[in-house]
């Protein structure tokens, strides 16, 4: 690099003339490095750690940095518990297997298979909205509608493809009262 006009840069502590590649970069200045020379920064970074002020400032950061661990933390400790909950214990699955078992359990499944091979053929189209509430609960990882299909007539074969949209929250609060019917 030769240190022609265009790459020189006035230090603006000893106000000497340096190439630019004697700069920290900075992307906010509008010349894409810091004012000051690195030489000179250095001694001034150094006796301002060292200041009753730098080290406030250390210790509040050290302070965030560590509510910000702990935080991550937690949030672990919560993921895992739901992970322990879920389809990673071998009692949840064999569950999950004993109620697909069922007379109940296998209608189910044909039903919910009758529905997405309706949906691949395009006899049955699965909406952006739901049909309870009319919101719009956006799309999963993979693109599709979150709205889901609910079989409100039942499992039989004559009703398999006689389905409600939803959206998770209207479904869940189907179901919660469908349990609370069940418990009276």
């Amino acid at each position: 690099m030769n240190n022609t006009a265009e790459n020189m840069k006035q230090c603006s502590t000893c106000k000497e003339m340096r190439p630019l590649s004697m700069f920290h970069k900075d992307s906010s200045k509008a010349c894409g490095v810091r004012a000051m020379y690195s030489i000179c920064r250095n001694p001034k970074v150094q006796e301002y750690y060292y200041s009753d002020l730098g080290q406030k400032t250390a210790q509040k950061d050290t302070k965030k940095k560590r509510i910000r661990r702990d935080n991550d933390k937690v949030y672990a400790e919560k993921r895992r518990s739901i992970v322990n909950k879920s389809s990673e214990r071998p009692e949840y699955r064999e569950n999950l297997r004993r109620k697909a078992s069922t007379p109940h359990g296998r209608e189910k499944k044909r039903a919910t298979n009758a529905v997405e091979a309706a949906l691949k053929r395009g006899d049955l189209i699965r909406p952006d909205k739901c049909q309870e509430c009319g919101d719009a609960p956006g799309t999963d990882r993979i693109g599709r509608s979150k709205v889901r299909a609910y079989h409100h007539l039942g499992y039989a074969k004559e009703h398999r493809l006689d389905v409600r949209w939803l959206c998770p929250r209207c479904l869940n609060r189907i179901i919660i009262d469908m349990d609370t019917m069940l418990d009276r």
